[in-house]
């Protein structure tokens, strides 16, 4: 019963910075597998066959593209190409909303490929990052509490809180200003948690 507050003591940042680099890892999978395209599909952009088309192919994409991602995060390191991953995110999350609900099937289907595409260069590396935040003794618990803590806040609620906004501002647009914020926080949290590495 000791050992759990004494792991928290031991190593808080590195726990709070792991949930807060997950964030960007799950965010950009749960908003447009568990939000956005039942949306699309519920304001008319989309039907319901094309839903699941969307997201079968996006599912592949991902069995694909993560092999490839963790391969090339080990040639160039895995901070570059997380750090890379996120700036990106930055600068596609706006033209990706203006273009997603005025679009064909096709368009759609292209624009959620690249952007989900681009995520997994950031969730491809995150467990060897986020296992290098804690000591060996501490490294298993570590990334598993990460893991909950970051589903559970961010990956979890991105649906809730992407209708929240939307309702409250009645723009389809307003969840890029979460992306945007998340895309912050997580390439500043690869940043910060670099450092601690650094330091340990």
């Amino acid at each position: 019963m000791s050992e759990s507050p004494l792991f928290l003591q031991k190593t808080p940042l590195s726990l709070i910075d792991a949930a807060a680099v997950g964030a960007l890892g799950t965010i950009p999978f749960y908003l447009i597998t568990g939000f956005l395209n039942i949306y699309l599909k519920d304001i008319g952009i989309i039907t319901l066959e094309e839903r699941v088309t969307l997201n079968i192919i996006l599912l592949t994409l991902c069995a694909f593209t993560l092999p490839l991602a963790g391969y090339i995060a080990g040639k160039i390191g895995y901070i570059r190409i997380m750090v890379i991953s996120g700036v990106t995110h930055l600068m596609l999350c706006l033209s990706f909303f203006k273009i997603i609900f005025l679009s064909p099937f096709s368009t759609v289907l292209s624009a959620e490929l690249i952007l989900l595409g681009i995520s997994q260069f950031y969730v491809a590396p995150i467990n060897a990052f986020i296992s290098k935040l804690f000591p060996t003794s501490l490294r298993y618990k570590g990334t598993a509490l990460r893991y909950c803590i970051g589903m559970a806040l961010f990956g979890g609620t991105a649906p809730y809180v992407s209708t929240l906004l939307i309702k409250m501002t009645h723009s389809d647009a307003i969840p890029c200003i979460y992306i945007i914020f998340i895309s912050f926080l997580g390439i500043g949290s690869v940043l910060l948690g670099n450092k601690l590495i650094k330091d340990t």
